[in-house]
This record gives structure tokens, C-alpha cells and sequence, in this order.
């Protein structure tokens, strides 16, 4: 079958935009280790904040007074802060 003018002209337009789209994803990842690094941090903090109520263990908000200013434990990772609230869930859900 004999394409179209318009047909071919399409099926080039549509490859060159996946070979655009490869070429800067290579051109993004290819710039060195830093951007390497700092695209891995933001996809650990994108995954903790979708998981957050799965991860924390404590709720963010709740407040226990009798704790406050608690020091780092096996309770509290992290230690709580002058509300006696969870510094690490806090940190998770931040």
C-alpha cells in the first residue's frame, strides 16, 4: 500500500518525539551523580509520603503531655517534641 503524504509526514512527527522524549531523559540522567542522588531522595520521599499512615508509628497529631521533651527510646526513635508528639512520625508525614 502507497502512503499518503500526510500518513508519512504523521509517522515521522510520532518518531520524533519518542526519539525528543529518550533523548532527554538520557540528557537529565547523563549529567552526573548529583542529579542522579538528588532524583533517588526525591523518590524516597515521594514513596514515604504516599506510605506515611503505613510507616509512622504514631499518630502525627496526637498529643501526650506526660512525654513531652522525651528523649530518643525504643518508643520514640527520634524523642518527642514540647507537645509530646512523635518527632519521626512527624518528620514521615512532613
Amino acid at each position: 500500500m502507497e502512503m499518503t503524504l500526510k500518513e508519512e509526514l504523521r509517522r515521522a512527527q510520532a518518531e520524533t518525539k519518542k526519539r525528543n522524549r529518550k533523548q532527554a531523559i538520557r540528557t537529565f540522567f547523563g549529567r552526573g551523580i548529583l542529579v542522579k542522588i538528588c532524583f533517588a531522595f526525591l523518590c524516597i520521599f515521594l514513596i514515604l509520603s504516599i506510605f506515611a499512615p503505613l510507616i509512622a508509628p504514631y499518630n502525627p497529631n496526637k498529643q501526650d503531655l506526660i512525654h513531652k521533651f522525651a528523649p530518643f527510646s525504643r518508643q520514640h526513635l527520634l524523642g518527642t517534641d514540647y507537645l509530646g508528639r512523635d518527632v519521626l512520625s512527624r518528620i514521615i508525614y512532613g
